[in-house]
């Protein structure tokens, strides 16, 4: 009998060593992944009283902040700490309790920055300040004072409204592409201020071409204002945006994946504005899945990216401009739908790249004149001379009609 209860005791305290080992488990998983706890934490700090009014009511509390969502630990509460800190504009933000290497804040700062595009009072760096070997503050760049903040608020809410409501009505796809066609359309890119910073000249004009207000208010931009602006726009309506850094045609770059149905897009709205004279903007860039995303883009955030997994609001397969195989029958066809909708030019993507080298071959030994064919038939246009131009990243042609 005393063994028998000595072996149910062991029993026991093993079960109980095991229950103890779950619980662990998932509490470290909770504190890691962050879930809801992000936000809550988030939300509870944004309503302070002592943040001014017109910053906590321009701050939108109910987007969804994937980079701050991706940390865990002790750099979500750096994240929540930098956040608060900024929206006061506190010039030193303590944080030496929390024993971050350098990487780590910086890491930090920039999935706030990439977060947040209406927080756009604040540089792209920060100093840092030690005590011994631990980073004791974060000192953020600000680049305007609190009463040019609020006027700038002012004019850029006036904007966003005027947009809201010219939007009432749409879907997300719909709200997604006027927003997209808004920014091409109003806006100039800032190769003056490009100039001038790749020759060590800071101004303020680089700042205001790099966020929202620079877009939206004085309409010129660079590739970071283009997309900042486009997150900003998108996240008031509701959509779910990214912005992110990364490389493109060789250069650094910024882009967007945008959510529409449950599924993620490639969006590259600056790529898409029109530089040369004719002023005509391009699709190339706009609702991409992954393979055709990475084909030009290459992403340096410092953590996983959503996959884009979406096909069906591609621009050119939703409005019937993709081209599927060579087939000149088809091509036809879309040379057609492209003059019947008042375009004076066609823009299709080809579904490959033996797609696309078959239409360059056919340029090449002049058989793609038969593609005009149905042109010819139904509206009586003659085409005898090829105006076109390829983007070939993305395996899109455009044939002036």
């Amino acid at each position: 009998m005393r063994k028998q209860k000595t072996n149910h005791v062991i029993i026991v305290l093993l079960s109980l060593a095991a229950c103890l080992l779950i619980a662990a488990f998932i509490i470290k998983h909770i504190e890691e992944k962050g879930g809801g706890v992000f936000k809550e934490s988030s939300s509870k700090k944004l309503r302070s009283a002592d943040i001014e009014p017109f910053i906590s009511e321009f701050i939108n509390q109910d987007a969804f902040r994937y980079a701050g969502s991706m940390l865990s630990g002790s750099e979500k509460s750096v994240y929540d700490k930098l956040l608060l800190g900024v929206l006061l504009q506190e010039k030193k933000i303590d944080i030496k309790e929390y024993k971050l290497k350098i990487e780590e804040l910086r890491n930090v700062y920039a999935c706030l920055r990439n977060d947040y595009p209406e927080i756009f009072w604040i540089g792209n760096d920060c100093e840092i300040y030690y005590s011994g070997k631990i980073i004791s503050e974060c000192l953020p760049t600000y680049l305007y004072d609190k009463d040019t903040i609020r006027t700038m608020i002012s004019d850029v809410t006036q904007v966003k409204n005027r947009i809201i409501t010219d939007t009432q009505g749409m879907n997300d796809y719909q709200r997604a592409m006027y927003i997209f066609e808004y920014i091409i359309d109003t806006t100039v890119y800032d190769s003056q201020a490009i100039s001038s910073h790749e020759k060590g000249v800071e101004d303020i004009s680089i700042e205001y071409a790099r966020n929202v207000y620079g877009t939206l208010i004085k309409k010129r931009a660079i590739c970071e204002g283009y997309s900042k602006t486009y997150q900003y726009l998108a996240q008031s309506m509701g959509i779910d945006c990214l912005y992110i850094t990364g490389v493109s045609k060789n250069q650094g770059h910024a882009w967007n994946y945008v959510k529409l149905d449950g599924e993620w897009y490639g969006l590259d709205v600056t790529w898409c504005d029109p530089q040369g004279s004719k002023n005509i903007k391009s699709f190339a860039y706009c609702m991409l899945d992954e393979k055709a995303m990475k084909a030009g883009h290459e992403s340096d955030v410092p953590y996983k990216l959503p996959e884009c997994k979406g096909e069906r609001y591609n621009y050119y397969t939703y409005n019937g401009f993709a081209l599927s195989s060579f087939s000149k029958p088809q091509l036809s066809d879309i040379i057609v739908k492209a003059y019947g909708e008042g375009y004076h030019f066609v823009e299709f993507r080809c579904g490959s790249r033996a797609v696309y080298e078959s239409f360059v071959k056919a340029v090449n030994d002049n058989t793609i004149f038969e593609c005009f064919d149905g042109l010819r038939r139904t509206y009586g246009v003659t085409v005898d001379f090829l105006n076109y131009g390829l983007i070939e990243d993305a395996l899109v042609v455009r044939i002036e009609l």
